[in-house]
């Protein structure tokens, strides 16, 4: 059914795929063949688009597990209004693309996005074409940030994607930090700070 890529089966698939049931809508996307957007219609981007918002996470999510064509899945995922789908398609961005994909991808992103791309992401997995950006974004972040520990994660981060004037307010959020704090850093990240 999935695997021809016709719309012949939309009416069968279209409820399975809309529905409340995250099962059944897992069930269809994952029958062993490839499932093509087709299947859903040439206009297939105004239906998903009316869909409800589990179903359009569950759709994008799947679609970049299935191999379907980047550029058209990407550009659906950066549009929809909901910042859930945008989060779900950019978290699967890292398993899914190469890190020159994922370069090309990020010049397209706005900040929020691009914040929603970085972060949590190690800083030795972030290619280079990215560092000077997500670097800034760090110290920005650094510098807005109340709570020394949350400065210090963010100055070290941005440290390490080589922002030039980090090392001070890195140094200094530790010094901030009081002595709980201190002990919930993991004392490698601690003893190479202090090195600095």
């Amino acid at each position: 059914m999935v695997a021809s890529g016709s719309e012949d089966f939309k009416d069968v698939l279209l409820p399975l795929l809309v529905g409340s049931n995250s099962g059944s809508r897992l069930e269809a996307y994952r029958t062993g063949e490839t499932f093509h957007v087709s299947s859903l219609g040439n206009d297939w981007q105004r239906i998903v688009g009316q869909w409800n918002e589990n179903a359009r996470v569950s759709f994008v999510a799947e679609m970049m597990h299935r191999g379907q064509p980047q550029a058209e899945i990407d550009s659906f995922a950066l549009v929809d209004p909901s910042a859930a789908v945008q989060k779900a398609f950019l978290s699967h961005v890292w398993w899914d693309m190469s890190p020159d994909e994922v370069s090309r991808l990020s010049q397209i992103l706005n900040d929020a996005q691009f914040s929603d791309l970085i972060t949590g992401m190690p800083t030795e997995y972030i290619p280079a074409q990215l560092r000077p950006r997500a670097a800034a974004m760090y110290a920005a972040l650094g510098g807005s940030i109340a709570d020394p520990a949350g400065r210090f994660t963010a100055w070290r981060r941005a440290y390490f994607l080589g922002h030039a004037e980090a090392t001070g307010p890195l140094k200094q959020a530790l010094s901030d930090m009081d002595a709980g704090q201190i002990r919930g850093v993991d004392s490698r990240r601690l003893h190479s700070t202090v090195d600095m």
